[in-house]
């Protein structure tokens, strides 16, 4: 089973950035329902870095590893490597 995490939103004056506790928290709800896969989305906010989306990523494994995690565009790949001074092969291979 499938489920979609969105873990920030900025195109509206509401948007948000979630905190690990809370995308922790999403990711319970959908293992609650049998999930077996969550799908993260971000986007390409100017001052995101590499290491919060690492960070991220690694608790979430952490805590589920049974888990699949499906996440993050090219794009988004290619804009935190460059925020964060990476090529997108270091990037992809952390």
């Amino acid at each position: 089973m499938y489920w979609h995490l969105q873990i920030l939103r900025f195109q509206e004056e509401d948007g948000y950035i979630l905190s690990i506790p809370e995308i922790l928290e999403k990711t319970k709800a959908a293992v609650d329902v049998n999930a077996t896969e969550v799908c993260i989305q971000g986007g390409l906010l100017p001052d995101w870095m590499f290491l919060i989306i690492v960070r991220s990523l690694r608790v979430l494994k952490k805590v589920y590893p049974h888990i699949h995690i499906h996440a993050f565009s090219p794009m988004e790949v290619f804009h935190a490597a460059r925020n964060s001074n990476l090529s997108y092969k270091d990037t992809l291979a952390r």
